[in-house]
Formats: C-alpha cells, structure tokens, sequence
C-alpha cells in the first residue's frame, strides 16, 4: 500500500544513546536522501551509511523531489 502524503515523523527514542529511529513516508516513488546537520548547518553524515557521532544536538532532513522536512534530534552519551 502506497502511502498518501510526504512526512518527516520525530526520531524515536529521543534523545537516545545507541540507536534511533527515523520513519517517513512519501506518496510517490522517487530517490530518497536523509542527511543529519550540526547546529552550525554543516553536514555530519547521510543516513545510508550513517556512522557514530558524539553527543549533541542535530538536525536530520528528508529530501525526496522538490518536497523537503527537517527535525531535531539529540544524542546522549
């Protein structure tokens, strides 16, 4: 079943330690591109390969066509 609108949903647990989780849906096939950003707005990592990063807080945006959303997170150590 195809989804019926674009949506960014809140990482779950949050904060976290470890592991988080990201869901989002669109309504259409299309390339799909969730980047995490320091609060200085540089990139720290894509999330196909995402790696370990240090406690603070980010910011993680989906992009999918010409449709964008952005959500905070924070990770604890």
């Amino acid at each position: 079943m195809q989804p019926d609108k674009f949506a960014l949903m809140q990482n779950y647990s949050n904060p976290f330690i470890a592991t988080t989780r990201i869901g989002y849906s669109i309504p259409y096939f299309a390339n799909v591109k969730i980047e995490v950003f320091d609060l200085q707005g540089k990139i720290i990592t894509t999330l196909i390969n995402a790696k370990q990063m240090p406690a603070g807080i980010y910011f993680y945006r989906l992009q999918s066509g010409a449709q964008t959303a952005t959500r905070k997170m924070i990770i604890l150590q």
